[in-house]
């Protein structure tokens, strides 16, 4: 028995007992939401919309879609690494390259 009754047809059913046909139901998938992703980029990347989809679209191919996150929380952060001299003075670490696979 539905809660809330879309149609006077649907409540009259409700009324004599019957449920909806099953086949109306909505038949997505719901998305899994135990998986998590944690995503570290540079804020060259993040600034640069073309490259930031660029980068998106990869890690969604890894999930299934190339075109959408199929229902997973993708979460970008920047990152930025410093180190500091004996002198107390900072200075960015350089990035010399990515290892992807």
């Amino acid at each position: 028995m539905a809660l809330f009754p879309l149609t006077a047809a649907d409540a009259a059913a409700d009324d004599q007992g019957k449920d909806k046909n099953m086949s109306e139901l909505n038949t997505q998938p719901i998305p899994p939401r135990e998986v998590a992703v944690t995503v570290h980029l540079p804020g060259d990347i993040l600034g640069n919309l073309e490259s930031f989809q660029k980068v998106q679209a990869s890690i969604f191919d890894r999930f299934g879609c190339g075109g959408c996150n199929s229902g997973i929380l993708i979460d970008f952060k920047r990152f930025e690494e410093f180190f500091v001299t004996p002198e107390l003075e900072i200075r960015p670490v350089a990035v010399t390259g990515f290892q992807v696979g």
